[in-house]
């Protein structure tokens, strides 16, 4: 039995009208088909960034484990798909999510050097609950120090920066609502200049 329902179909096929429908009709938003998979995770894994949107308003998550979680960031991030790795943050995964090495994506674009990929990931960042010098591989290295190791000098100094203004994140840690969609925007622009 593959359990996927027709908000699985209608996420991945990027069909908001019938999202929305069977959103009205009572359908699970939470449904999961027997790969573990959400509408809302289709929908980020097709870069439908219309349908990430409106099925986040509606209350869906990824609900995905930890470990896979981990695992789709560092892929999207050692590959360079900026744009699968955006359509992932933007569905709420958790930029913090680390492999069984202790190692996170944004461990991955300081090794890599890619200025935009850190930067794409620091917007997703809280790190004033997850400050970069704390995210440690099981080496004890940090992003900071792969930058640092490999001589990519701006990395190092974006890094040392990063930090979320008070304006941005609330006193319990939520991004406000002009924060997300300040970033669905972002996200529209940049699929349309095809980062």
């Amino acid at each position: 039995m593959y359990k996927r329902q027709a908000l699985h179909l209608a996420a991945a096929n990027g069909n908001l009208e019938v999202i929305q429908f069977l959103a009205d009709e009572g359908c699970d938003l939470g449904a999961v088909d027997r790969f573990g998979r959400t509408p809302l995770f289709e929908a980020a894994l097709n870069k439908h960034v219309e349908c990430i949107s409106l099925l986040k308003n509606l209350g869906s998550d990824l609900h995905v484990p930890p470990s896979t979680e981990a695992s789709l960031l560092c892929s999207a991030t050692s590959s360079g798909d900026a744009s699968l790795l955006r359509m992932l943050l933007l569905a709420g995964a958790n930029p913090a999510a680390c492999d069984y090495d202790g190692r996170t994506a944004i461990h991955l674009a300081a090794c890599s050097g890619s200025q935009s990929l850190c930067q794409l990931l620091l917007d997703y960042l809280d790190t004033e609950d997850t400050p970069i010098r704390s995210m440690k591989d099981r080496w004890g290295h940090t992003p900071i120090d792969d930058a640092k190791q490999r001589g990519f000098t701006e990395i190092v100094e974006m890094l040392k920066k990063s930090g979320k203004p008070p304006s941005i994140a609330s006193s319990t840690g939520s991004r406000s609502l002009y924060d997300e969609n300040s970033k669905t925007a972002s996200a529209f622009m940049m699929m349309g200049m095809g980062l």
